[in-house]
């Protein structure tokens, strides 16, 4: 008993509280946000990744044409190779019109990773 009349005092004062705070909101006036300036460490321009990159895919391509020369890669392996690493010079170009970031710079080194292995296994078989 001594618990439900605790709780029944706690609700009546809560509610009496709620009630003498309507006309304070009634007038307050809403919150305004101002909007904020994130930088996160992914979205960072990378002015030297661009130079990089163009290494590794002229190294690769030259790779295929080696590896073709020296009949090590067939030549339709090496036309599917060189498709793929065309993508990549694509995409390269597309993410480098306004800078590489270091985001889109470690999607390419990623995408030129799994070419660099498929060009090793090409030439092993």
């Amino acid at each position: 008993m001594k618990t439900m009349t605790k709780t029944l005092i706690t609700l009546a004062a809560m509610a009496a509280s709620l009630t003498a705070m309507t006309p304070m909101m009634a007038d307050a006036k809403p919150m305004t946000m101002k909007p904020v300036a994130v930088s996160f460490h992914h979205d960072r321009l990378d002015p030297a990744a661009s130079a990089r990159i163009d290494a590794r895919i002229a190294g690769l391509r030259g790779d295929i044409k080696a590896g073709e020369r020296h009949h090590t890669i067939s030549v339709r392996q090496a036309g599917k190779l060189t498709d793929k690493l065309d993508a990549v010079a694509a995409d390269k170009r597309r993410d480098d019109r306004n800078g590489l970031t270091t985001r889109e710079a470690a999607s390419l080194n990623a995408s030129l990773d799994s070419l660099s292995a498929q060009v090793r296994m090409a030439g092993r078989r």
